[in-house]
């Protein structure tokens, strides 16, 4: 299944950013969207915004979690986009790490509380030509926009357009405004390098616990044993972060395929169906293996990753293998799963789009763990 690509569009309040994703969506097929003020008080900041914005803008400081966890549910749906409006772009880190292409459009001050005063203060009857206006009203949020808030509405251009990728004038209409989103987006993905390519499609994604997991190890046990045989096979095991329940994880089946030393590596790759495994041996791996120094996955499509993945780590058998007795500490430790979840959220955040440096970065605690296990073990 293929990662959507995720668009934000942020303005000031009055710039035009709703007006502009609903243009967008009308453009863009097989699309979601995800309505900030659909979340009321669900997202929210501890202090009042314009100390907030006095003091720096620190955009970590607002609890977005409900929008984050609405964009993970959809990025496992087949939505080809994901569209946001979203006033924070990359800057709120918790659904800045989603974003693959984040807009802020332009508005000038006076035009976004024009339209603010216009969409807030008056009341349309079915007859447009008869609006009913309260004057005390309007006068005193204009005068709390002179006092309070129109430094933080200043603020907020000066803090977004250096992390956004299309900076656009709020004052073409919203129908102009997507198609100049729609044509750059088109331009980058030409652009797009292979390296890149890859990274967007095959990113990495945490999980929640999904007490299916279990289930696909054994299905693709049995696939391995039919087709390598079980003459070839030693041992067969489901370790990595989805064989500990409840543990966070990466939605990939990690399997330890321990093999005879007189297993035929040639003829157990040819065994193995070139539609739906891809084997990685010698020089094609990028991380140090054991011997056979032979990997194998599953679930690789040409445009991103099917429902079930799977990463078969083979080796010739010998003794008790380190994965093993970190999956088993893990299990009967939870308060080291649980440090070990808090681990991966940061450095998700830090490398969602480096597999493999995102892999290297848990070594250090993976190592200490292992360490202890054994030491445990021996004690026994």
């Amino acid at each position: 299944m293929k990662k959507p690509f995720v668009i934000s569009v942020a303005s000031i309040s009055g710039g035009g950013k709703t007006t502009v994703v609903k243009a967008l969506k009308n453009r863009l097929v097989n699309t979601a969207v995800i309505y900030f003020d659909d979340y009321g008080d669900d997202v929210y900041l501890d202090r009042d915004i314009n100390e907030w914005s006095a003091d720096g803008n620190d955009y970590n400081e607002w609890h977005v979690d409900p929008i984050a966890a609405d964009i993970q549910k959809l990025m496992s749906e087949s939505y080809d986009c994901i569209i946001l409006d979203y006033p924070f772009g990359r800057l709120n880190d918790c659904v800045g790490k989603y974003i693959d292409f984040a807009v802020f459009i332009d508005t000038p001050l006076d035009i976004a509380l024009a339209r603010r005063t216009i969409r807030d203060y008056t009341n349309r009857a079915a007859d447009r030509n008869k609006i009913s206006v309260n004057l005390s009203t309007i006068e005193k949020e204009l005068r709390f926009y002179l006092e309070r808030s129109r430094p933080t509405y200043a603020r907020m251009p000066k803090t977004q357009i250096p992390f956004s990728d299309l900076i656009v004038d709020g004052t073409k209409e919203p129908g102009k405004i997507a198609d100049e989103i729609i044509e750059r987006i088109g331009e980058i993905l030409k652009e797009e390098t292979d390296e890149e390519l890859h990274a967007r499609i095959y990113p990495i994604i945490l999980s929640e616990y999904n007490s299916a997991w279990p289930e696909w190890y054994a299905e693709e046990k049995a696939n391995l044993e039919r087709l390598i045989g079980t003459k070839n096979i030693v041992r067969i095991s489901h370790y990595g972060s989805t064989s500990v329940p409840g543990l966070l994880a990466k939605p990939t089946i990690d399997i330890l395929l321990e093999i005879n030393g007189g297993t035929d590596v040639d003829k157990l790759m040819a065994a193995m169906p070139s539609s739906e495994y891809i084997c990685l041996y010698g020089s094609g791996l990028t991380m140090p293996t054991p011997p056979p120094h032979l990997m194998i996955i599953k679930g690789y499509l040409a445009d991103g990753f099917a429902e079930k993945v799977y990463h078969i780590h083979v080796q010739y058998a010998g003794e008790r293998p380190d994965q093993l007795y970190f999956r088993d500490y893990l299990i009967a430790h939870p308060e080291t799963a649980a440090e070990y979840a808090e681990l991966k959220r940061k450095l998700f955040r830090d490398l969602e789009h480096d597999r493999d440096g995102y892999t290297e970065a848990k070594g250090e605690f993976v190592r200490r763990i292992t360490q202890k296990a054994k030491e445990e073990s021996n004690n026994d």
